[in-house]
């Protein structure tokens, strides 16, 4: 009886043989998955350093088209003040004794609404030109068909 017990214990020992053989070649495998793993995250860790780059800029962008869009509204209600007092002028003109002084009067307001409004349609234009540049910096950076992606995910159906 002690050689069967034997026997049996050889072969269970046998199997605890081929379970960790099968369990190494189950690690090894693993090991080989995991090397394959680490380009892809290395190159996913980069994608994403390059994203929050990207979306650095874009935010600091939207910081300063923001501050000049201010601008322009800043400029805009200057130019809301001159109208009034353009009206205001208007309605002192018919109290003005001369027609010199009158004439002169006009133009003066003429003159400084001109000033205003050349003024205007420069901060415009500049302003224009900046968002342009920014947009298509961002383009560049963001390439183009990304950002077409990302604003039609934006739109409402």
């Amino acid at each position: 009886m002690s050689e069967q017990l034997l026997k049996q214990i050889l072969s269970e020992i046998q199997n605890v043989n081929q379970r960790l053989d099968r369990i190494e070649t189950d690690v090894i495998t693993l090991k080989t998955d995991v090397s394959e793993i680490k380009p892809d995250i290395s190159s996913l860790e980069s994608q994403m350093i390059e994203t929050n780059q990207i979306v650095k800029a874009i935010r600091h962008n939207t910081e300063f088209v923001s501050a000049e869009v201010n601008g322009l509204k800043i400029t805009t209600a200057n130019l809301e003040a001159v109208k009034r007092t353009e009206k205001m002028i208007t309605m002192m003109n018919a109290k003005v004794s001369t027609k010199d002084d009158v004439a002169e009067l006009r133009t003066h307001i003429i003159d400084e609404i001109d000033a205003v409004r050349t003024e205007l349609k420069e901060n415009i234009t500049q302003v224009e030109t900046n968002v342009r540049d920014d947009m298509k910096s961002l383009f560049e950076i963001a390439g183009e068909h990304e950002v077409k992606i990302r604003t039609l995910t934006r739109r409402p159906v």
